[in-house]
């Protein structure tokens, strides 16, 4: 058996952070709709339906050089961007971004763009690993409609660490389409990898 419902998002802060500094109480959640629940007895339980939307290639285990296949564009590949088989979370590889000072406003950026579906909440995880990174605010996980940001997430890593799990969790709106963007900018060194 099998039901749908509406699931709300609340209090993103990167949804008006302005306004609810001076007033939570103006603060109201984004709405999932059509959300299927499978039903068991007295118990219902949400069941992913967007199976079909994920990141190509997330472990990066597919790549030609130093371009990992399936996304639209990453900074400057064999100068800031570069495959690294030797230290990865799993899968084939990890992206490693270096050498931010070559680019003239200190990126080191991936992004693909992927289809969803509209009114949903979703879930997304990078693995990152980083050494020497500089300033340890740089890292951002940004999910984009068009030019507008959507749940921006600013992440203050150690400047170096073992691989940790990081997510973002954001609503497609009334969209069909966004473009997942991961990386650093006006950043120094850092490794970076995902297994999402």
């Amino acid at each position: 058996m099998k039901a749908t419902g509406t699931l709300h998002s609340a209090f993103s802060v990167s949804y008006g952070g302005c306004i609810l500094l001076h007033d939570l109480h103006l603060a109201e959640s984004l709405p999932v709709v059509d959300a299927p629940f499978a039903v068991a007895g007295n118990e219902a339980r949400f069941v992913p339906p967007d199976a079909a939307v994920r990141i190509v290639n997330g472990n990066f285990k597919e790549f030609t050089g130093n371009k990992p296949t399936g996304f639209g564009f990453h900074d400057e590949p064999w100068k800031i961007s570069f495959t690294d088989t030797e230290i990865k979370h799993d899968g084939g590889a990890s992206l490693r971004l270096e050498g931010f000072t070559s680019d003239p406003h200190g990126h080191g950026r991936l992004m693909q763009s992927v289809r969803v579906t509209t009114q949903r909440c979703y879930r997304v995880r990078v693995w990152v690993k980083t050494e020497g990174l500089h300033p340890t605010s740089a890292f951002r996980f940004i999910t984009l409609a068009s030019y507008r940001e959507l749940a921006p997430r600013q992440f203050n890593l150690p400047a170096t660490m073992n691989w940790r799990k990081f997510s973002s969790l954001f609503n497609s709106l009334k969209l069909d389409k966004v473009i997942f963007t991961r990386g650093c900018r006006r950043g120094r060194p850092a490794r970076s990898g995902s297994t999402i």
